[in-house]
């Protein structure tokens, strides 16, 4: 494994009389990109400014890269019906409702389902689901057996 490079994100500035270390993170897109200088005569050399925007870096940087969340867990393997909430989002508002969830991938396609349980009802929309399923099953083995 390769040794941390000490340095990272922290850059020499060396212009005219200006000398500094310049510590710059950036995250996404060039917009947001967050930096600091750090000048030798305000830090009293070379050696103590470096110190300085080390601290800084190491004081900053959990903050900017945040930990990515892990994916929620999205229902079971494919081939299997599931009851989840389902969420949607018009103009601003955020939607949930009940459903019976499906999905199998056919080929390289991906096929997925959902059947509302305020409009259909618990057992009707479990049936559709189930109904659905069988269907893209039965559709699956074909095309394996035309793709053998």
């Amino acid at each position: 494994m390769p040794k941390p490079n000490p340095l990272h994100n922290i850059t020499r500035y060396e212009y005219g009389r200006s000398n500094a270390w310049w510590v710059r993170f950036q995250v996404g897109d060039k917009s947001s990109i967050t930096s600091a200088f750090f000048s030798d005569s305000a830090y009293g050399g070379k050696r103590k400014s470096l110190r300085a925007a080390k601290l800084w870096r190491d004081l900053v940087a959990p903050s900017i890269y945040r930990q990515r969340k892990p994916r929620p867990y999205q229902g079971p393997g494919p081939g299997r019906v599931w009851k989840q909430e389902v969420s949607f989002t018009r103009d601003g508002w955020v939607y949930t409702y009940p459903a019976w969830c499906a999905w199998i991938r056919v080929g390289p396609k991906m096929c997925a389902t959902k059947w509302s349980v305020t409009k259909h009802g618990d057992s009707q929309a479990r049936a559709k689901a189930e109904a659905w399923l069988k269907r893209k099953q039965a559709e699956q083995r074909k095309y394996r057996r035309a793709h053998r």
